[in-house]
């Protein structure tokens, strides 16, 4: 008995925990890590910049997820500010057919949207490139052209990592 009891102490002081990584520079939020750039690159240049950090451009699948960008937006600049931000989207294949575009060819149809009042309208015939607008402490989306200088937002998923208490 006195075996088995110090095994289970020591299987308990052994244990691993499972906690969330991000890459360095990024911050951590729900299973995602951020990293707001305030560089400006066009649309391609800021999808390389952040598959170098290992990270692909914003992808917002929710309207949680949304609302997490919108508060690191907002820790980072306040309400003061109206900028824009590249985000993964794009709808550069076919004409209105928005989609998410990683870095490694996959695209995915946008189940989640949150376009501003009479967007995306293909300004000018060649908006294919997605920007998300922060103003105060909100976001909205628009269309522009994917030549055009932004800052821009990479977005990697947390890495588990294994640490041994003892």
């Amino acid at each position: 008995m006195k075996f088995l009891k110090s095994l289970v102490i020591l299987v308990v002081q052994l244990c691993v925990l499972v906690s969330g990584q991000c890459p360095n520079g990024f911050e951590l939020n729900d299973n995602s890590c951020y990293k707001v750039s305030a560089l400006e690159a066009s649309w391609i240049e800021a999808k390389s910049f952040c598959r170098l950090l290992g990270s692909e451009l914003l992808v917002i699948e929710t309207a949680t997820e949304e609302a997490i960008v919108e508060g690191l937006l907002t820790k980072l600049h306040g309400s003061h500010i109206d900028e824009d931000y590249w985000a993964s989207g794009a709808d550069i294949a076919r004409e209105n057919d928005w989609r998410w575009m990683t870095s490694d060819g996959v695209s995915f149809r946008m189940n989640y949207t949150h376009w501003g009042a009479g967007q995306p309208d293909n300004g000018g015939g060649n908006s294919n490139c997605l920007v998300i607008h922060f103003h105060g402490v909100r976001t909205i989306w628009n269309d522009t052209l994917c030549s055009q200088l932004h800052s821009f937002i990479c977005e990697a998923r947390a890495q588990e990592q294994e640490v041994i208490v003892g």
